[in-house]
């Protein structure tokens, strides 16, 4: 029966684990919270009846939890209060008092140290289980191993957009991941079986690349930490006798030579590789959409640049990767448009030759074709499915001419909607294949004139009322695209760019631009800029969505979400757009692009508005949440938006003042105060808070925000309570 009794016990404890879990890595894998609804009702059904002892554990619990209580009734005063309710501090409200919920059945479970050590212990390993999901998840949405979506560079956009989820913030999300490593480092300390120690460096390796490539700069650079620290450790663990660093450095050796190993080849391939080799390398390993991959990983690669240098735009920077050149010493093929795979031939495709067809001797002889079919990866727009290829991009001026032009060529069982050649101008000049006379290759041709700005030229079919092209018939042929941009030089002369030469004047680091007028000059790369584009906007500029955009008139291009427990809460709950300014004059040092220029002048912003727009009733008491619009007004130039000073201290002292702000500091001590008290026998739950508390100070709204934090910052109360309660029951037995 005590077996019994403690094997239940135990799956008690792993459900409550699992349950914490899937809620706070539901920011990586937003799938996840479906499982947790499952779980944490069926737990609250479960536990409330069994423990009948629930008043008093609420009473423990009021308790020892008293400050975080006063913390959450400070948040739900100034939420209530505030000039509108705003929904993301809504959604921190609802996300804390789950919190308090799980810790509340926690408290009815976990009454001694011993069941708290068994927490730990099923806590540490399924944090590495949920960090290889993690890093899977990432991984897969880096590399498109399970998705063709698209990404969206551009220096503009945050990387939560690059990776096509609105929901993940990708900092957050890596926490379970650096998590993982942190815990193997903990188990390898112990004795273990070899197995065991391999298992445990493979995914160290895993956990270290997935980092690596979802451009996490705080993430990353806390990785190099690591590292460094690793790599001290190997060299003492030859010169010291001392057993712990002897086993970890024996233990940590495949891991360190590995990364190493691979770091030496990824910086070979990434910048001594020719184009194609690259390509076909990506298309082995799995990617469904090549072009989308090599974005994402140019992207990471840029944002960990930009620590040191923050002289090269991302597009700059994408092309010193993934560029072609027509220098012969160049390991880069030249754009050539009778070869789609030389460069241009971006989507997933077939490449055909020799050509047949009617009409074929219109085609320039040995031309191969860019053939897209069923296979061909889609986008997807209200309910239609289209695919578009950029050849050709340009910055140009009202006296500026693009010609382009493409040989096309649609089966005569090519169920599809539209082929086209059109340019992203503002009059969307484009010149259709003509559906009616299938089966035949016609020239497509398009001439732009006065178009100012940046012009984008695209090769696109659609099929209409599908979400993608499976059931598609037929299929599409383009050859050989050319683009020709006719420029007025100062001396009023014309010059003429082709492809050929715009792509090699764009690589000639001697070419003199000084005597060109506003020239930028045309890349073939298929990098698409968006400029102005609000971090998390649900709106898609002109540019780079087509069809919608000249089809139809007063439609409400929002991105469609598809998330079933979202769309049920907005039915009820929704943002309220109603703009409410600040009077001050409120003047700041001018926005930069790095990451300390930017939380600098969101930190700046916050002690303005505390100091000239607050009044001293608002300095003590604090002002409620008005400020996230002036915030969103302030940064992203939209009055319906909403964001914060990204650091929990200046967002509570706004909200709720000095006041407040004491309030929290004493909080924030305790924290501190429990995980030092308690450090030797939960030091990896420290070490846990530590990582999360600098990911946090640089980006939480609030106490509790996001849920990760909040989860750390209530776990010490529970370890001093479980402590405390043991004393007493100790205190209580009488002495033998």
């Amino acid at each position: 029966m005590q077996e019994l009794l403690k094997k239940n016990f135990r799956i008690e404890i792993f459900l409550i684990c699992l349950t914490s879990l899937f809620f706070l890595c539901r920011s990586a894998i937003p799938f996840l919270k479906f499982p947790f609804i499952l779980l944490f009702f069926g737990i609250i059904i479960y536990a409330i009846p069994k423990y009948r002892n629930l008043l008093l554990t609420i009473k423990y619990f009021i308790r020892d939890y008293c400050l975080l209580l006063i913390l959450l009734g400070i948040l739900i005063i100034w939420f209530l209060v505030s000039n509108k309710l705003y929904l993301s501090i809504f959604k921190d409200i609802i996300s804390t008092i789950i919190l308090f919920f799980i810790f509340l059945i926690m408290q009815l479970i976990i009454i001694r140290k011993k069941e708290l050590s068994l927490f730990l212990n099923i806590f540490i390993d399924l944090i590495i289980l949920f960090a290889f999901l993690i890093s899977i998840s990432l991984l897969g949405n880096s590399f498109n191993f399970f998705s063709d979506a698209p990404a969206f560079p551009t220096s503009d956009l945050s990387y939560d957009s690059l990776i096509g989820n609105f929901d993940i913030d990708i900092n957050f999300a890596l926490l379970p991941v650096i998590y993982g490593i942190i815990s193997i480092f903990y188990l390898l300390i112990k004795p273990i079986s070899i197995l065991r120690k391999g298992i445990y460096n493979f995914l160290l390796l895993l956990f270290s690349i997935c980092i690596f490539f979802t451009g996490s700069r705080r993430a990353f650079l806390l990785l190099l930490s690591i590292i460094t620290v690793l790599v001290i450790i190997q060299l003492l663990s030859i010169f010291r006798k001392n057993t712990i660093i002897k086993t970890f450095g024996k233990a940590t050796l495949f891991y360190i030579i590995s990364l190493f190993t691979l770091s030496v080849f990824f910086y070979y391939f990434t910048f001594n590789t020719n184009y194609l080799f690259k390509r076909k390398t990506i298309e082995f390993i799995g990617s469904k959409n090549v072009v989308a991959t090599q974005q994402k990983i140019a992207y990471a690669l840029h944002r960990y640049s930009s620590i040191l240098y923050d002289n090269n735009s991302y597009e700059e920077f994408y092309n010193i990767i993934w560029s072609a050149s027509l220098n012969p010493t160049d390991h880069n093929p030249s754009f050539d448009p009778k070869d789609p795979d030389s460069i241009w031939g971006t989507r997933i495709h077939k490449t055909i030759f020799p050509l047949t067809g009617d009409n074929i001797e219109i085609v320039p002889a040995e031309s191969k074709g860019y053939l897209m079919d069923s296979t061909c990866n889609a986008n997807t727009w209200d309910g239609n499915a289209y695919s578009f290829t950029l050849i050709g991009r340009s910055f140009i001026s009202e006296n500026d001419t693009i010609n382009a032009s493409v040989y096309c060529y649609v089966s005569e069982d090519f169920n599809g909607t539209w082929a086209i050649l059109y340019s992203s101008d503002k009059s969307y000049t484009q010149c259709h294949y003509d559906l009616e006379n299938k089966g035949k290759w016609q020239k497509l041709s398009i001439n732009v004139n006065g178009a100012r700005g940046e012009t984008s030229v695209f090769l696109y079919f659609s099929k209409f009322g599908v979400e993608d092209f499976s059931s598609l018939t037929g299929k599409v042929i383009f050859a050989y695209p050319e683009i020709e941009i006719i420029k007025d030089t100062i001396n009023n002369s014309t010059s003429t760019y082709t492809n050929s030469m715009l792509l090699k004047d764009f690589h000639n680091p001697t070419l003199n631009r000084c005597n060109l007028k506003n020239i930028k000059i045309i890349d073939t790369n298929p990098i698409i800029s968006l400029k102005n584009w609000p971090n998390h906007s649900r709106f898609i500029r002109a540019s780079f969505f087509s069809f919608p955009l000249f089809l139809q008139k007063n439609v409400d291009y929002t991105l469609t979400d598809k998330d079933p427990i979202r769309n049920w809460v907005a039915k009820f709950i929704s943002e309220d757009t109603v703009y409410f300014g600040y009077k001050a004059n409120i003047v700041i040092d001018s926005l930069k692009n790095s990451f300390s220029d930017i939380r600098y002048v969101r930190w700046q912003f916050a002690w303005q508005i505390y100091k000239k727009e607050y009044n001293w009733q608002e300095r003590i008491f604090g002002g409620g949440f008005n400020f996230l619009n002036w915030y969103g007004y302030y940064f992203d130039n939209d009055k319906t938006r909403s964001d914060y000073p990204h650091n929990p201290f200046l967002s509570v002292l706004l909200y709720s003042g000095i006041f407040g702000l004491i309030i929290y500091i004493i909080f924030m001590y305790k924290v501190f105060y429990y995980y030092i008290k308690y450090f030797k026998e939960y030091k990896i739950l420290a070490v846990f808070f530590i990582i999360t508390f600098f990911f946090s100070f640089f980006s939480s709204g609030t106490p509790f925000d996001p849920p990760i934090m909040g989860f750390f910052v209530m776990l010490p109360f529970l370890i001093h309570s479980v402590h405390e309660r043991e004393k007493e029951v100790q205190k209580s037995k009488p002495h033998e």
